[in-house]
């Protein structure tokens, strides 16, 4: 509280032209501020957006390589009990 009151003495001592400087500094800051927070925000969503793409790749390629190795193993095993038949006859 004594800061505040040390403070608000300093600002009224100061020319009226300072403080409009200040302010005007501040109304600035201010908006650079805003506008990181908005471009934070967006590359947020960019990174999201990314990675759910890349789960999604990821699953696709899951999914085909156990759709080949399913393929191939039943091809493989289709090739073996023909052969054992032809044998067996």
């Amino acid at each position: 509280r004594i800061r505040q009151v040390e403070l608000m003495e300093q600002i009224e001592s100061l020319p009226q032209e300072e403080v409009n400087e200040v302010l005007q500094l501040l109304i600035v800051n201010e908006a650079e501020l805003v506008e990181a927070e908005h471009n934070i925000v967006m590359y947020s969503q960019d990174l999201q957006n990314i990675k759910k793409y890349m789960n999604k790749l990821y699953q696709d390629g899951l999914s085909k390589t156990k759709q080949k190795t399913f393929l191939h193993t039943n091809s493989a095993g289709n090739g073996t009990n023909i052969e054992t038949d032809k044998e067996e006859s």
